[in-house]
């Protein structure tokens, strides 16, 4: 479509105004008329390369999965990382049968630990009880990549929580950098190194300060041909959220001159919709995991996002010109769950009969036009389909070879000759923009460009007619009853809990100092464990800290119970996504509060603020009968 297009354009402009060769189009200056020369930034030939990548998977698999935590200590022994069946060619296998065209592994996170044998680090799989230290995750990765056709790429963190230099300056990037270039030269060719921000304190207090110029000369050094992410590139940026949405008004340029990754990166805002004015080309990647979390976690094997969730994740990323980064949490096994494999075959179904048969609308040219109208010609263009056609969906695409340039437009259509009507309006378009329209049977489409930071010149106009949802019966829930069987003992106060399969409280551990409640899980706890009793003995005495769990509860059958912790003050408790109890609230009831529970397993979480470190704590879950049940806590 890309060359037709371009050489009718250039057809109706008179000798001396040819454009670019059409079956090769590069984006460089050439062209004598100035609707088809190059509006910079304009994304380089590995950029491009990446974009028609569209859809892969982020695998977080790691010590984290094994520990049950999202960030680690870096004090863990490696001999926890054992992995039953590992099989990295499931991974590749089911990453290609969902339509993905890549994966990118967590080879290190904040911890520390190596999925390679690392000669920097004895925090590697070389010290693990996997495979008798000889195993290598990025090598059986990277072959099963190779095999089914995947693209490889890797994340590392540069927050160590375990190497003893982590803050020690130059001598630490370079370990970082060596690091690196281990997992680039020994594994294949790599399309893309992620990189975050998180920067946290090491071992030994202290915070390090690092060198990004080292680390993207190593990659580029490397694997000149992988493009490098982050908050603000230089090849690929985040969008500012985890949600996998990026904005309705995305331009894939920014102006990076100032920010670096984390703390100083560009405001959310910002990194959502990119920069009309961007001095360079970073187009945005939406990263969201499948689950609530990063890492696997039993608790949340029923909680796998719908298929409705994920089309809407489709429609705000992909749909807005955005790659989507889509996490698969390997679980202990070393398997993606069938869960998680089963919600991704159905994507993948809808995917494809969404998009099965697609009716391509030719754009409506004059015999000639005069090198004056051609802008205002270009910006009201008439797109024709070969006969009546039923959609509901609009898919348009710009030449962003030349450069970004829709700010905003509208879809007019029409059916023969009626009058046309307004169909959808929109902002930016980018590589590729996706409307949902009311269904009609249209013949024409006309595509109005309201503004634009030069002459606009799509690259494709194309529309589907997709299948109607499929709606499962709604059943009512059965109505709660007053009576329950008691299931355990009461919890009182110093209980014991119970955190599947290991014995002991999970807990984690903040300073509540300038903490961000709202952001717990991408803060750095000072402690972090495994308790018998529910107590905080051993932590650091004076001050104010606030202690976190997450975890489920088993209900013995359905009714009314009484969630009563052992102090209100400070507590926050959530039964699913629900906050129930807020202890700040001047409103909440001193005795807790009552919830009808159905019979079965609901997740739960639950913080305690300002609590001190001689302070026991405990939560009561209770039916007006007096039976209680024991909330399993694990994170």
């Amino acid at each position: 479509m890309r060359a037709r297009i371009l050489a009718a354009l250039v057809s109706l402009l008179p000798c001396g105004c040819a454009g670019p060769n059409p079956s090769e189009v590069r984006g460089e200056p050439g062209a004598s008329h100035a609707a088809l020369r190059p509006s910079p930034p304009v994304p380089s030939a590995k950029q491009l390369a990446w974009h028609e990548l569209e859809y892969y998977a982020f695998v977080h698999f790691n010590m984290d999965t094994f520990t049950g935590n999202e960030w680690g200590s870096g004090t863990e022994d490696p001999k926890l990382f054992a992995p039953t069946a590992l099989d990295c060619r499931q991974w590749a296998r089911v990453a290609r049968e969902a339509g993905m065209r890549a994966i990118i592994l967590t080879a290190k996170h904040h911890d520390g630990f190596c999925l390679w044998p690392s000669k920097y680090s004895s925090h590697t799989v070389a010290s693990s009880s996997w495979k008798n230290g000889q195993g290598d995750v990025l090598r059986e990765l990277s072959d099963a990549c190779r095999e089914h056709g995947l693209k490889l790429g890797l994340y590392l963190s540069p927050w160590d929580r375990n190497s003893k230099a982590y803050g020690s300056g130059a001598a630490y990037n370079e370990y970082f950098a060596n690091q690196l270039t281990e997992v680039l030269t020994q594994y294949g060719p790599v399309f893309e190194v992620w990189f975050d921000g998180a920067c946290g304190e090491g071992p030994n207090g202290k915070q390090q300060v690092y060198d990004w110029k080292l680390f993207h000369d190593t990659v580029y050094r490397h694997q000149p041909d992988a493009v490098i992410f982050s908050d603000v590139g230089p090849d690929v940026r985040w969008m500012g959220n985890e949600r996998g949405i990026v904005g309705e008004t995305n331009w894939g340029m920014l102006s990076p001159a100032g920010f670096e990754p984390g703390a100083k990166a560009p405001a959310v805002e910002v990194l959502n919709t990119g920069q009309i004015d961007g001095t360079h080309w970073i187009p945005a990647e939406c990263d969201v995991s499948i689950r609530p979390g990063w890492y696997y976690h039993a608790e949340q094997d029923g909680k796998v996002k719908s298929l409705e969730q994920l089309q809407e994740i489709w429609f705000g990323s992909v749909g807005r010109g955005a790659n989507l980064l889509l996490n698969l949490p390997v679980d202990r096994r070393g398997l993606v769950h069938e869960n998680d494999v089963a919600r991704l075959m159905e994507f993948k179904a809808w995917r494809d009969a969404a998009f099965a048969i697609a009716y391509e609308a030719q754009a409506v040219f004059p015999d000639q036009i005069e090198p004056s109208e051609f802008d205002a010609f270009v910006r009201h263009m008439r797109w024709r389909f070969d006969a009546p056609r039923e959609i509901d969906l609009l898919e348009l695409g710009e030449l962003i070879q030349l450069g970004q340039r829709v700010g905003s437009f509208t879809v007019r259509g029409a059916n023969g000759a009626e009058e046309p009507r307004v169909l959808a309006r929109g902002t930016t378009i980018g590589r590729k923009r996706l409307l949902r329209i009311d269904r009609q049977t249209l013949t024409d489409l006309w595509i109005d460009v309201d503004s634009a930071r030069g002459t606009p010149l799509l690259d494709f106009v194309r529309a589907y007619s997709t299948p109607p949802p499929k709606r499962a019966p709604e059943v009512p829930p059965p109505a709660p009853t007053e009576s329950a069987t008691a299931s355990s003992l009461p919890l009182r106060k110093a209980v014991v809990f119970v955190r599947a399969p290991d014995p002991g409280l999970a807990f984690r551990v903040f300073e509540a100092t300038g903490l961000n409640l709202d952001a717990l899980d991408s803060s750095p706890p000072i402690a972090t464990g495994a308790s018998p009793q529910a107590n905080l003995g051993g932590l650091p005495p004076g001050g104010d800290l606030v202690i976190a769990w997450n975890g489920f509860v088993q209900v013995p059958s359905s009714g009314a119970w009484t969630l009563r912790p052992s102090n209100r003050e400070g507590v926050r408790l959530w039964i699913g996504d629900e906050l129930v109890l807020d202890g700040d609230d001047v409103r909440a009831s001193a005795d807790g509060c009552v919830v009808g529970l159905e019979q079965g397993w609901h997740p739960i979480r639950l913080t305690w603020v300002r609590v001190t470190a001689a302070e026991e704590l405990a939560l009561s879950i209770e039916s007006k009968a007096g039976a209680a049940v024991v909330p399993q806590f694990g994170h």
